[in-house]
């Protein structure tokens, strides 16, 4: 999609805000802001970022076929550039490779970031037993409660806080109820290469998964072709005595040999002294992660093309080979929640300790604050990557942020 064409498009999408009896169609509106306080223990430096993400929902249905069409615009604020995580390579590679190009970059300086995306465009029909979906949309497999492994589209970094929207992939999608309890689903993600820019199958995606229940027991199969490799992975859960496990395990044959990935956790809901408690234990490991044996330096990590290219495409969002993480949702009140969380690279020892409060102000509301904050020593991954004149460190951050619903 040409970038010309973006403002006749969101004129078109107010247009229909505006005046949604007209056209017969549910219109709806969010607009999500973030402000944060950042602060760089390395080198005592501190700043601020500011976001604003409005998006502007379409959609109808009738029996058997629906449509939706999602257009958000994005705008970013830094003060100071304290925030050296090197988790920001995934969101311009994204948008190089999607099949069809809608997103529009306004404008980018050292400290703005504006940009216009349209990040759901898709019909979904079904017929008989079968379903499909055609479009720009979004799509979820594994067990993961904090890392990814069968979610190679698009997963959520695990310290990202605001989850409501997985950025949109443009694929085509199918799913066959065998009966109540059993389902194959077939997915088609188009590509195009990064450098001519034609849709080539070395940087495509068909996958087949089948999924069964049984009991109490979960088992999801996977067989993949994704970027030129070949994968196939496990998802398994149960119930075990009232306690949730679930296990992830995923082999993928790439040129420099068999990489595995993995995950297991463990969930458990009780109620203390009358307030609903859920928590979880998690453990991941990824062979192409980087092993740890006396710091992490940022050659290391670019000369490990099986890890850096999965960082650059947005499936990790970590370095090492092992993790741990805990997690908890406490439901003080119904209207107020808090989560607290801890990862840690158990290989080099730092971590991260997250810990915010969910407060519905009102049916349209919701409001969240906490703080992140980076444990470890320098050459690690949370204390500060090495390069050659510096170290790469993340800043923690004390942050607030209120979303709105039309």
């Amino acid at each position: 999609m040409s970038n010309r064409y973006f403002p006749v498009l969101m004129l078109f999408m107010f247009q229909l805000f505006q005046h949604p009896v007209v056209f017969a169609i549910d219109v709806q509106a969010r607009m999500h802001g973030v402000g944060q306080i950042q602060h760089n223990t390395l080198d005592a430096s501190a700043g601020s970022q500011y976001a604003i993400d409005q998006r502007l929902m379409l959609s109808e249905n009738h029996t058997g076929l629906s449509w939706e069409l999602h257009g958000r615009i994005e705008w970013n604020y830094l003060s100071d550039t304290t925030d050296t995580n090197i988790a920001w390579l995934d969101s311009s590679y994204r948008h190089q490779v999607q099949a069809l190009d809608m997103h529009h970059l306004v404008r980018s300086t050292d400290q703005q970031h504006i940009v216009t995306e349209i990040d759901r465009l898709y019909a979904s029909f079904s017929f008989m037993d079968i379903s499909w979906s055609v479009g720009r949309t979004a799509l979820s497999w594994g067990n993961g409660m904090a890392f990814s492994v069968l979610d190679i589209f698009n997963p959520f970094d695990p310290l990202r806080i605001d989850q409501e929207y997985k950025p949109g992939t443009d694929m085509i999608f199918a799913q066959y109820n065998v009966d109540s309890w059993n389902d194959i689903q077939v997915l088609v993600v188009p590509r195009r290469d990064p450098v001519d820019f034609q849709i080539d199958a070395e940087f495509s995606s068909l996958a087949v998964k089948f999924h069964r229940i049984e009991g109490r027991q979960d088992l999801d199969l996977l067989l993949a072709s994704h970027y030129d490799e070949t994968i196939f992975g496990i998802g398994y859960a149960n119930d075990l005595s009232g306690y949730l496990w679930r296990n992830d395990l995923l082999f993928v044959d790439t040129q420099a040999g068999r990489e595995v990935s993995a995950l297991s956790n463990l969930s458990y809901a009780w109620v203390v002294r009358g307030k609903n408690l859920h928590a979880f234990i998690e453990f991941f490991f990824n062979s192409y992660g980087e092993e740890f044996e006396t710091a992490y330096t940022l050659q290391s990590i670019m000369q490990n093309q099986a890890l850096f290219t999965r960082l650059q495409r947005g499936e990790v969002f970590t370095l090492g080979r092992r993790y741990l993480a805990l997690g908890a949702n406490l439901e003080w009140h119904p209207l107020f929640y808090v989560y607290p969380a801890y990862y840690r690279n158990l290989d080099d020892h730092s971590g991260v300790s997250q810990i915010y409060f969910h407060y519905d102000v009102s049916e349209s509301a919701v409001m969240r604050a906490g703080f992140t904050r980076y444990h470890g020593s320098n050459g690690t991954e949370y204390g500060g990557v090495n390069t050659d004149i510096s170290v790469m460190a993340p800043a923690d951050q004390i942050f607030v942020q209120l979303t709105l619903y039309f």
